[in-house]
């Protein structure tokens, strides 16, 4: 299986493009949102046009979200690279054709458009121009910006100038990153209960409101069109805003 020319434009994974669809998705959403708590809050149309700013804070965690996503699914395939790799190298392959063969065997059960795929394969093309692979993965390390890439491309340069046994001290190293790699799995996983947890916390009292709304119509009507009512709802919904983003902090754990 030959490696397709990979893309020459500089990735940075810390960085998301929203694809028209996804624009649109979230901006429905967000529109959603908006219109929900304006009705709910302030049941006015103008509430809705003055709160439309919020939209760009909401894409704004979006993108946070969808970069965060984009590196973990980074280091989950660079970790099945390691493996690889790592096995690779034990079966007496020199590190230039030990990545070559990890990239077709990697390529079986991974999308080919996957960042990593689009890395190994500039890589792999960069070999065959007798570029220096060692050059080729700190570049990848500085893209990525990830601390276990970063720590085995500091190895692979050292390794490479040493001269010493080679194949030995990378197949340490990704036994070790591997290691601290799962322990940062287990974080996420056991993270994950507390984040869907806060999830579901943030729409319960929009689902309060929304059902004494529909089963005792009138109820909030004394807060609506009044500057009381209008003083109140608002610093309700500025503790509600301040509680989100504290709660979404607090197990926003970094590993």
């Amino acid at each position: 299986m030959q490696p397709e020319k990979g893309h020459e434009e500089q990735i940075c994974y810390e960085s998301y493009f929203f694809s028209v669809r996804e624009k649109a998705r979230y901006c429905v959403q967000g529109m959603l949102m908006i219109g929900m708590i304006s009705y709910l809050f302030y049941q006015s149309w103008i509430a809705f046009l003055l709160l439309l700013p919020l939209l760009r804070f909401y894409f704004k965690q979006k993108h946070r979200d969808c970069a965060e996503k984009r590196i973990i699914r980074l280091v989950d395939d660079f970790k099945s690279f390691l493996e690889v790799f790592s096995s690779n190298l034990q079966a007496g392959y020199s590190v230039e054709n030990a990545i070559e063969e990890s990239y077709k065997d990697i390529a079986v059960m991974s999308d080919r458009e996957a960042d990593l795929m689009l890395e190994l394969r500039r890589m792999i093309n960069g070999l065959r121009n007798n570029v220096d692979i060692s050059d080729m993965i700190c570049q990848f390390a500085q893209r990525s910006r990830v601390e276990e890439i970063i720590d085995f491309s500091g190895v692979f340069r050292t390794a490479k100038r040493s001269g010493g046994n080679m194949n030995t001290m990378i197949r340490q190293c990704s036994d070790l990153i591997h290691d601290k790699m799962e322990v940062r799995s287990e974080i996420r996983t056991v993270t994950a209960e507390k984040q869907l947890e806060c999830r579901l916390m943030t729409y319960i009292p929009f689902g309060i409101m929304f059902y004494i709304n529909l089963t005792t119509p009138g109820y909030f009507c004394i807060l609506y069109h009044n500057l009381t009512g209008i003083v109140i709802m608002t610093v309700c919904l500025a503790v509600y805003l301040v509680a989100v983003y504290l709660s979404g902090r607090l197990v926003r754990i970094e590993v």
